[in-house]
């Protein structure tokens, strides 16, 4: 069974009138002026914050996709820096150099993975969302 949907073209994003099926029985519910009308299961499955109307139907836009993925990237990145931290610290207080040149060299590949990571190659979501650098900073996260 179809669910439509409506879609609020902002420019720079989009708004979703989901109208409740009760008020759509009724006639009670009246869409959103300049809203386009979707089927819900024609909406994207992920990267909600870069869905844009682009020809008359919701798609995503790969530039804001890579936004949206580089952040996320460098929100886990810097979590996993501020836990090597805490371990750079111990290391430090016993003196174990081999120790602090292992966590430097993995502190500076964290630092430089957001440059590392070929975003701009990635033609479509599927093609991104393999670009996540799983071994360093675990499972794909849900965009």
């Amino acid at each position: 069974m179809e669910q439509l949907v409506y879609v609020i073209d902002r420019g720079d994003s989009v708004a979703i009138d989901i109208p409740a099926p009760a008020a759509v029985a009724k006639g009670d519910y009246q869409s959103p002026q300049g809203a386009l009308a979707v089927d819900a299961s024609a909406l994207p499955s992920s990267f909600r914050n870069a869905w844009r109307v682009e020809n008359g139907t919701v798609a995503v836009n790969m530039v804001a996709a890579r936004e949206l993925f580089l952040d996320e990237l460098r929100r886990m990145r810097d979590a996993q820096l501020a836990e090597l931290d805490g371990q750079m610290l111990k290391a430090m207080e016993q003196f174990d150099e081999a120790e602090q040149a292992a966590l430097a060299a993995e502190k500076q590949a964290l630092r430089d993975l957001p440059q590392t990571v070929a975003v701009q190659t990635a033609t479509n979501i599927d093609e991104l969302v393999d670009l996540w650098p799983i071994g360093e900073l675990g499972a794909v996260p849900a965009f």
